[in-house]
């Protein structure tokens, strides 16, 4: 009998035990399975409670790993930055895909690599999830503490239009007829790649500020139309927000003064600010597969889309192309999914193969069936 067919129940309740229930964010951090129902009640859930008890493992020997590989390639991409910048003319035709490519990397980081740290599943150790999320997210100015509490509540509530945090940040369009969580129209998914650029830094510098004046504030950076009680918790959302908040601009007030005088202007515009500047948008051309064109339901084999994408996609992005395995049990880590994604073949309902075929089926499929109005397949 194969592994995706046999049941057993010895791990059934050890599983049942990390979910975290309707309480979500407000549930304790030690619930790291971030459903709104238990494994056992959930009929998407089709691998035996034995394989997502192995699956879940955590080590870390290969979060470290993985981050010392993530820390390589950065620093390559700052040397071929250095590269560029003393290599007359052709290092500046160069430079531009070089910035690029190491804007990727950065923002990869403190999306991907904080991601895993936010769910818990990057090291086995909790302060070392604690620790490298904090500043996986500091080169890019993402806030862990913000996506630690609001992701969750996008997991435990996927789809639904009134609790999933990140449909409430995009208004009432995600009620039309139709919606597939992806631009409007040819025209808006064009500009996403220009407005990601320029907004992200506004948006994150909001969303570090708001919150450390004691003023939550939900993706938008500028409101809180979240439907939890930001005084609720213990310590409260909005505490846990104002502490980490303040402390990453603190680190900012430091690192930036002591930056400009001993390195300079230049080097922190080249190094830094310009990389994680444009890095927004080729991260975007991946995150806008993760429910592109999927149901706006609590199906996890149909309401989440994965890229299997080429080794060093997968490989910069810590496996979070693999996203309907990782929505679906959100314990595993990311050495897991592509095990994960072997096992659920034939029965995820959204894959593609590259970015490209993905992305050109946005445009050309995708979209022009949300403009008509037609349900989901």
């Amino acid at each position: 009998m194969s592994e995706v067919t046999q049941r057993k129940k010895p791990a059934a309740k050890e599983i049942d035990d990390l979910c975290c229930g309707d309480a979500g964010m407000l549930a304790p951090e030690t619930t790291l399975d971030w459903s709104a129902r238990p494994n056992s009640e959930r009929k998407d859930r089709v691998l035996p409670a034995e394989v997502v008890s192995r699956l879940s493992a955590k080590s870390d020997w290969k979060g470290l790993r993985q981050l010392g590989i993530h820390l390589v390639v950065t620093a390559l991409g700052a040397v071929a930055t250095w590269a560029c910048l003393h290599g007359g003319v052709l290092g500046y035709l160069a430079l531009p895909v070089v910035v690029t490519w190491q804007g990727f990397v950065l923002c990869s980081l403190g999306f991907a690599g904080q991601h895993e740290c936010v769910h818990f599943t990057a090291f086995r150790s909790r302060w070392l999830n604690r620790t490298v999320g904090f500043w996986a997210s500091v080169p890019s100015f993402t806030f862990a503490e913000h996506e630690l509490l609001l992701h969750k509540d996008h997991h435990t509530f996927t789809g639904d239009p009134k609790r999933d945090t990140e449909l409430l940040e995009m208004g009432d369009q995600v009620l039309k007829p139709g919606f597939r969580k992806i631009p409007d129209s040819p025209h808006a998914y064009w500009w996403s790649f220009v407005e990601t650029v320029l907004g992200k830094p506004s948006n994150k510098m909001l969303k570090l500020i708001n919150c450390a004046r004691g003023i939550p504030v939900d993706y938008t950076g500028t409101g809180w139309n979240i439907p939890r009680d930001v005084n609720s918790g213990v310590p409260s959302i909005k505490s846990r927000l104002q502490k980490w908040g303040q402390i990453q601009l603190a680190f900012y007030a430091v690192v930036v003064p002591l930056w400009l005088r001993y390195f300079g202007f230049w080097t922190m515009i080249w190094y830094w600010l310009l990389p994680v500047f444009v890095g927004p948008a080729p991260l975007w051309y991946l995150q806008i597969a993760e429910h592109a064109d999927c149901t706006l339901d609590s199906n996890g084999l149909t309401n989440t889309r994965s890229v299997t994408s080429s080794w060093l996609v997968r490989l910069v992005y810590w496996n979070m192309n693999l996203h309907a395995e990782h929505h679906l049990y959100p314990t595993f880590p990311f050495h897991a999914l592509p095990e994960a994604h072997e096992l659920l073949r034939g029965h995820l309902k959204k894959v593609h193969s590259t970015y490209p075929q993905l992305n050109t089926d946005v445009l050309h499929k995708f979209i022009p069936a949300q403009m008509a109005g037609l349900p989901v397949a």
